[in-house]
């Protein structure tokens, strides 16, 4: 069973947002009622978002309207339009350019479609308008480039992985990470690698390590390899580019309904939560934290506790929905800072079930990273903020970071299972202005009937989520109630 957010604000964020304005995928089925029945009822919803759903690329959105494929399953690769195919997508939509940066298609056009398909051509789609050099805009709109800060990659300098070279738009296997961290991790002080095909971003610790211009690979496995190196993490360094502000909503809204009122009386995940306005030893702090409830779990020793994001509850253990002037739901008794994942145990008055989640997937099962391996690059995945609304993610690659650890003038003895693997994701949907902040906490759910939770929403920069996997969890016995 699915069902719309309550909130008009949420409803109609994209409808306000021309350039990300799809529709929802909840189509409303009215019942027949007897003549002695009320003639009003609620109607039930069902779901569809896609025509054709695959495990990597080439699905196509309900909307994708496109007489053609620009993904080509056999060679496991993108490719252009034809010049036929380039003309339809210009008639379609009143294209003034069309660029093509894989993994997605950029469709310049001052009047962009209504309902917005969220692909073109079975590829992630993005609409933006023209440039407008009167506000400063005067080049091509580019999705945010891989740019690093430094110059020390060199293709001069020998490939340190001679066996294989990793898959186009494939996520490297359990071994081959293991390979390619041993391997840098003998010229260099790493912090995190990201794979995300085509290139390998290499973020390295700032410290008394010296690295000289062009001395580092440029190949890796024979994919190409940057290096960054900054007290900020690579995603969170990324510069956001002018256009934004028209592609994405400029103010910020926020579902504040209270679900406990609602004829179920039960939460579901995608609910506001608010953290209390004062700290447990009673100084009172400036405000208090809003973000998106996660998933209810049961573990093997019959325990049943919300996950909510753990860095919405800094000040407070006390859970309220949706805010502090209503209901206190719970309290957290666990806190996984790694994962910023908190555990919260209900009040008993409470009810919080996984039945729906407002237009996004239903979830029905926790994933692991090999789950994760085993998907394909290009998977679509949906989640539904308090302050977004619904949003589309697709698999981009993944991140593996350093596990916390003492401070050390040089890194520990490298174990891959002792770092942190995180998912990163693309988003497609309203995430400008502070709609970004509230959905942390929000479940990532595969975009298909088999509803497996990647992990819960952690911002990043721009367009990129990422989000740690969820093994340890699992591995400690806990599962979808």
């Amino acid at each position: 069973m699915s069902t719309p957010r309550s909130s008009p604000d949420i409803q109609l964020l994209r409808q306000k947002t021309a350039y990300v304005n799809f529709s929802s995928p909840l189509t409303p089925t009215f019942v027949a009622h007897s003549s002695h029945a009320s003639s009003s009822t609620n109607p039930t919803f069902q779901r569809k978002a896609w025509t054709k759903i695959e495990e990597g690329f080439g699905s196509r959105h309900l909307h994708d309207t496109a007489p053609f494929s620009l993904w080509d399953q056999d060679e496991y690769d993108f490719r252009g339009p034809t010049s036929n195919e380039t003309a339809w997508i210009s008639r379609s939509y009143n294209a003034t350019a069309i660029d093509l940066f894989w993994p997605m298609i950029i469709i310049e056009t001052e009047t962009p479609p209504s309902p917005l398909p969220v692909t073109v051509g079975c590829v992630a789609a993005l609409f933006v308008p023209p440039p407008d050099p009167s506000v400063g805009d005067r080049e091509a709109y580019r999705p945010s480039p891989i740019q690093v800060n430094t110059n020390f990659a060199s293709p001069r300098v020998a490939d340190p992985i001679h066996a294989y070279e990793l898959e186009a738009w494939k996520i490297p296997t359990y071994n081959q990470q293991e390979d390619i961290l041993r391997a840098l991790h003998t010229c260099m002080n790493l912090k995190a690698v990201n794979f995300v095909w085509p290139y390998i971003v290499v973020e390295l610790h700032v410290d008394e390590r010296v690295y000289t211009k062009h001395s580092l690979p440029g190949r890796v496995a024979g994919c190409t390899t940057v290096y960054h190196r900054s007290e900020i993490a690579f995603w969170q360094d990324m510069e956001p580019r002018p256009r934004d502000r028209l592609i994405n909503p400029n103010s910020s809204v926020q579902d504040t309904t209270n679900y406990l009122e609602k004829s179920s009386c039960d939460l579901t995940p995608g609910v506001r939560v608010e953290s209390a306005p004062f700290t447990d030893e009673g100084p009172y702090a400036t405000e208090s934290c809003t973000s998106t409830a996660g998933v209810i779990l049961r573990n093997s020793d019959g325990q049943v506790k919300l996950t909510v994001a753990n860095h919405g509850f800094r000040q407070s253990n006390a859970v309220f929905h949706p805010t502090t002037n209503d209901c206190r739901i719970g309290e957290i008794t666990e806190r996984w800072p790694a994962q910023d994942i908190a555990l919260v145990q209900l009040d008993p008055s409470i009810r919080f079930n996984n039945s729906h989640y407002f237009e996004a997937q239903k979830p029905m099962r926790l994933l692991r990273s090999s789950d994760l391996r085993q998907s394909k690059t290009g998977k679509w995945f949906s989640v539904d903020g308090m302050s977004t609304g619904l949003l589309y993610l697709f698999l981009r690659g993944v991140r593996l970071c350093e596990a916390r650890r003492p401070t050390s003038p040089r890194p520990i003895d490298l174990e891959h299972s002792s770092w942190l693997q995180e998912t990163v994701f693309r988003s497609v949907g309203p995430m400008g202005g502070g709609t970004k902040d509230g959905v942390c906490g929000a479940p990532i759910v595969e975009d298909d009937e088999m509803g497996g939770v990647a992990g819960f929403f952690q911002l990043a920069g721009n367009e990129i989520c990422l989000s740690p996997v969820l093994d340890e969890l699992i591995d400690r016995g806990w599962a979808l109630l």
